[in-house]
């Protein structure tokens, strides 16, 4: 890519501009501008590589050989329905897991993709870019082309995948993150309800993550669900004084068992 080719405007602040804006720089390319509604949290990310921070109008924003969308999911299409329009010819891509790349075509794009980082960002923690998987999309050939060819430069993983697939990738990562992170939560709750700092929890959080790279989650499950132990389950049930978060317990529980069960059918299908 010629050197003219790498302007970049990010269009959104947030947890993810604010991570991916200074991996852009770092892989050579020129950050011009950085947009978000509200101002204060633009000049934030902007500060960091040097470019103009905006709000207000899309309009706004300096010509760019590509703008990389980064606001919330929803907001995707009306962004790209008034951005698109104005700068014909350039490269549009937003970054988001659940949204297709057509909504770009449909706005009016020529040239569009998608440039999905697999990872969970938060602005107070440092990562290293290099070592984020991107998922990357084009509307043809050259597109797709030039999409890889950007992503290789950001990251050491980078893959190519549709938009139907990259469906199931971020559903498969609301179970694995967000899910999971609102488990630690609840457990930090009960940890406080028996006097004791969530940090106790910490090299049993350790090594569940360790197993998990050794083989397939549902063979390396453990728990009284798992053992269909109903007096545990209904006594811990009851310890739950939050509607709420008792069923959480139980439908959690519910699925184990459930997952449990097809995995020994599985396995004795097998030995058959």
């Amino acid at each position: 890519m010629e050197s003219e080719d790498k302007r970049v405007a990010l269009v959104g602040a947030g947890n993810v501009a604010a991570h991916l804006a200074p991996a852009l720089v770092a892989a050579g390319f020129s950050v011009v501008a950085v947009w978000s509604r509200t101002k204060p949290h633009a000049q934030s990310v902007a500060a960091k590589v040097g470019g103009k921070a905006c709000s207000g109008q899309l309009r706004s924003i300096p010509a760019a050989a590509i703008y990389i969308i980064c606001v919330r999911d929803d907001a995707i299409p009306a962004v790209a329905a008034e951005l698109c329009p104005l700068h014909p010819g350039a490269l549009f891509l937003h970054t988001a897991g659940s949204v297709p790349m057509d909504v770009l075509g449909q706005a009016g794009a020529s040239r569009f993709g998608v440039l999905y980082p697999l990872q969970t960002f938060s602005a107070e923690r440092a990562l290293s870019f290099r070592n984020v998987p991107l998922f990357v999309e084009g509307c043809d050939v050259g597109t797709q082309r030039e999409v890889r060819r950007m992503a290789a430069a950001l990251s050491r993983r980078v893959r190519l995948l549709d938009s139907r697939s990259r469906r199931h990738v971020h559903l498969a990562a609301v179970f694995a993150c967000n899910f999971v992170n609102h488990c630690y939560a609840l457990a930090a709750e009960e940890m406080a309800e028996g006097g004791l700092p969530f940090r106790c929890l910490m090299p049993l959080i350790g090594e569940t993550a360790r197993k998990a790279r050794a083989g397939h989650p549902a063979t390396l499950q453990t728990g009284p669900a798992v053992r269909g132990d109903t007096h545990v389950l209904e006594r811990q049930a009851a310890m739950l004084r939050q509607s709420e978060t008792r069923a959480v317990y139980e439908a959690m529980s519910s699925s184990i068992g459930r997952v449990a069960r097809k995995w020994k059918k599985k396995e004795e299908k097998n030995h058959d």
